[in-house]
């Protein structure tokens, strides 16, 4: 189980073990054995940087069932290494290894959905039952988000990936398509996490986007659109911010939330698979049990252009970033005039992705029009499908669990009752979230 924030982590400085018994008596993981073979640093990173790679390298060492002793001593091993600085008193080590026992792993991510029963197996399906199975997928907006969908917008920086992603965001707080997509359904109660800006660097980009909005567009935006601007880190993969991002969302209950940006929702090395997949248990966790969506702005490191897409790893920054997401636009640089950007799909999990790039050109007012590719938008509609189950029954999360997963409006009720015992706003007993 994994240690609550705030236990102590207790070094036993007096019966350290030697870094050449560690080596021998531990079958390292293959990401952990690449930190001792090669340097795991880029040239010229930052300290903050090293710190997060020296946890994730934490992690690896906590998951081979190292004691605290042993992690600490690979912990200064690495960095003596590799050149990364830490404090005389290894104050800093320390507290990244307080920081890996209190994240959960994989396997008691599964427990935290149902505290009062580990699941046992996952839902085993026939080949005819499979095929014949009725899947229930809603498009919020069509070929493009679902309503438990993960969309991405990676991308080099500064070319408005963030605009995009609040003009997609308050089309669903109005409830109107978003540049030639259709979408479905009524308004949409959006979250905002701007990580990166605080509220009076967004407020210039909300007054100069709502500069032309009527008044009947504006009071839906008010009704159903929040944000939560802190303008630093709120990391998915730390349990204290676990438990913000859950308040928030118990207390706004939002058909959607959005994360600006990835690297700000991510403490450690964004490459690290194991990270990201801790980040994305949350994710997951709140998807299923609340039943939204996520919207992801992800910036990569380097400027890149068309052959970028040949290696979408490091467009993500993971393997298992891209293995998670449900669909993902790649937004370029449009070598045709600096007003312009190119919008690829990379990835659609339920339908076949368009050929080609759309083009948009920037309009006044932080806004985007279509001026190439529209017939990709077209093409890319969504083909319903029927049915009565969700599509997470179809990896067995329906039967997997003896508590069933909530109705929209119904989550308060859900953690209160079933879950929350007498453990406060804890909403996992057992855990802290």
């Amino acid at each position: 189980m994994a240690k609550k924030s705030g236990d102590l982590v207790v070094i036993k400085r007096n019966s350290l073990p030697t870094v050449s018994n560690i080596l021998l008596d531990y079958r390292w993981l293959p990401e952990a054995k690449e930190f001792l073979q090669k340097n795991p640093w880029e040239v010229g990173a930052t300290y903050e940087d090293q710190v997060g790679t020296l946890y994730s390298f934490a992690l690896h060492c906590r998951d081979m069932q190292m004691s605290n002793e042993e992690i600490l001593v690979m912990l200064a091993y690495v960095a003596d290494k590799w050149g990364a600085p830490y404090d005389e008193d290894q104050g800093d080590l320390i507290r990244l290894i307080a920081q890996a026992r209190s994240a959960p792993s994989g396997s008691e991510m599964l427990a935290m959905v149902n505290p009062m029963e580990r699941p046992e197996r996952a839902k085993v399906y026939s080949f005819r039952e499979l095929l014949n199975a009725d899947f229930k997928v809603d498009w919020i907006v069509d070929g493009l988000l679902t309503d438990m969908g993960i969309l991405a917008f990676c991308g080099p920086s500064n070319l408005g990936k963030t605009q995009l992603m609040l003009r997609l965001a308050m089309a669903m707080a109005m409830g109107e398509d978003f540049l030639g997509y259709k979408l479905n359904g009524p308004p949409r109660k959006i979250l905002f996490l701007s990580l990166e800006m605080m509220e009076p660097e967004l407020q210039r980009f909300m007054r100069l986007m709502a500069a032309d909005f009527t008044e009947e567009q504006l009071n839906l935006l008010d009704e159903n659109f929040n944000f939560h601007c802190p303008g630093t880190a709120l990391y998915l993969n730390v349990n204290d911010d676990r438990m913000e991002y859950w308040r928030l969302i118990k207390e706004y209950q939002p058909d959607g939330v959005i994360i600006d940006s990835w690297s700000q929702a991510v403490f450690g090395e964004l490459s690290s698979d194991t990270i990201t997949r801790e980040a994305f248990a949350f994710i997951n966790l709140v998807r299923r049990t609340c039943g939204c969506f996520f919207g992801i702005i992800n910036h990569t490191k380097k400027k890149q252009g068309d052959s970028s897409l040949n290696n979408l790893d490091a467009v993500f920054g993971s393997v298992f970033f891209g293995t998670s997401i449900s669909s993902a636009w790649v937004v370029l640089p449009d070598g045709s005039a600096t007003d312009r950007i190119q919008i690829h799909t990379v990835k659609n999990r339920f339908m076949e992705k368009p050929s080609g790039h759309i083009t948009l050109q920037r309009v006044k007012g932080l806004n985007f029009r279509v001026v190439g590719g529209a017939e990709k938008i077209k093409s890319a509609t969504a083909i319903p499908v029927q049915g009565k189950k969700s599509i997470f029954d179809m990896v067995g999360i329906g039967d997997n669990f003896t508590i069933p997963a909530p109705k929209k409006g119904e989550m308060a009720e859900y953690f209160d009752e079933k879950l929350l015992g007498d453990e406060g706003d804890n909403p996992m007993p057992g855990y802290q979230f």
